[in-house]
């Protein structure tokens, strides 16, 4: 007996990419980079994505915008090399406090 199913979303999580204001509810915050997968699974172990969907998400109201596989890459790159792109990494972590600067740049270090 083969158990398979399909529908599995996972989330990743890349931080916060930009201060901008929302069109939806109208506050200026950091927004994040993400992108959601849904994957096919054999005996519950995520096997192959077939749909991902790449998002910028509004911190307050969580609403998205979203993007295509181009600007997704580059705004990827940008959080990976801050200092290329003219961005600093101050401003990659303004708004945030001490603990949650810590804990962002903890899982960005992790992630490499």
């Amino acid at each position: 007996m083969i158990i398979f199913g399909w529908g599995k979303v996972t989330l990743k999580n890349y931080g916060a990419i930009e201060k901008k204001q929302c069109p939806h509810c109208h506050n200026e915050g950091m927004w994040e980079l993400r992108r959601y997968r849904t994957w096919f699974t054999l005996f519950f172990i995520p096997v192959i994505p077939y749909n991902q969907k790449a998002l910028l998400v509004c911190p307050i109201c969580e609403q998205c915008l979203c993007l295509n596989s181009a600007q997704f890459q580059q705004l990827k790159a940008s959080l990976e090399n801050p200092n290329q792109t003219g961005a600093s990494t101050v401003e990659h972590y303004d708004g945030l406090n001490e603990v949650q600067r810590n804990y962002h740049q903890a899982m960005n270090e992790q992630d490499k």
